[in-house]
């Protein structure tokens, strides 16, 4: 005989509280921690540098020790945890840039750094890497630059016989900055150089990304803030390299993109290959100092 109606419906419960004690039963999963967030971040780039190996081997060109370069900058990611929030294949990136280039990204003080931006990493050069890229066209013997101060001693001669006499004032307070110049000779004993005074200066850092971002949020932690001597070299050695330096397709299309990289919205820098006037035109423009 038929079953009461009232019999059936009893056996669902028990099926629902089934699935009840197995998902119960199922451990949840507690959010990672920053730290470990960034050991997971740091061991995804390790091990897409080991993947790419080969190409950035391929990319030094024998410039570079690929053991040596590998190591810097993998100690460069880790020494920096603001990086290790950035992704890993804008890190991968800046690491390849680097290599394309042949510099070391040592930090501000070597030859290039590899720095954080909106959650992306980026490659910027420094002063001595751009006096390295100066060199590579194998015509350049020797290129330079300093900060002139107030109490230093200082007179710049252009015309048919050019020259610079610095001399910096051994106290200990050399007064405020006056400028920035650099030079560079030739291997046939040429001197070129460019001088860059405060006014010129203070345009490029203002329109420097980083800078204009830390003073919006009150902070002095942008590159500018940190190492203004050396920025304003940087500047001084790049619009000499742009204006009159013989570079090296790559060397000029490092400098392109270093500026475009600091000037561009986030996310809009790129890689532009350009050469001779339209280069110089174009970055002294974007530097915000004029073709003066």
């Amino acid at each position: 005989c038929a079953r009461p109606a009232a019999d059936g419906p009893r056996r669902a419960p028990r099926r629902r509280t089934r699935v009840r004690e197995r998902t119960e039963n199922v451990p949840v999963q507690r959010p990672q921690t920053r730290e470990e967030a960034d050991q997971a971040t740091l061991r995804r780039v390790v091990a897409m540098v080991a993947e790419k190996r080969e190409q950035l081997t391929m990319l030094l060109a024998g410039q570079v020790d690929p053991e040596r370069f590998i190591t810097v900058a993998l100690q460069a990611v880790q020494n920096q945890p603001a990086l290790l929030s950035c992704t890993p294949l804008s890190i991968l990136a800046a690491i390849r840039d680097a290599a394309t280039y042949g510099l070391e990204p040592t930090g501000i003080l070597g030859d290039a750094a590899i720095v954080p931006y909106d959650g992306k990493a980026t490659l910027q050069l420094e002063y001595r890497g751009l006096r390295k890229l100066a060199l590579r066209d194998g015509t350049v013997a020797v290129v330079s630059a300093d900060v002139v101060y107030e109490h230093d001693e200082f007179r710049l001669v252009s015309g048919s016989n050019p020259r610079i006499e610095h001399e910096p004032t051994l106290d200990v307070e050399r007064g405020s900055i006056r400028g920035a110049y650099a030079w560079a000779r030739f291997t046939n004993g040429e001197l070129v150089h460019v001088w860059m005074p405060l006014a010129d200066l203070l345009k490029r850092r203002e329109s420097s990304k980083s800078w204009k971002k830390a003073e919006g949020q009150g902070s002095n932690d942008s590159v500018w803030h940190l190492w203004p001597e050396e920025m304003m070299k940087k500047t001084a050695i790049k619009r000499l390299a742009n204006e009159k330096l013989p570079l090296t397709p790559v060397a000029r299309q490092a400098i392109v993109a270093d500026t475009e990289a600091d000037l561009e919205r986030p996310g809009q820098a790129r890689v532009v290959s350009v050469t001779g006037a339209e280069a110089r035109t174009r970055l002294l423009a974007r530097m915000g100092i004029g073709d003066g």
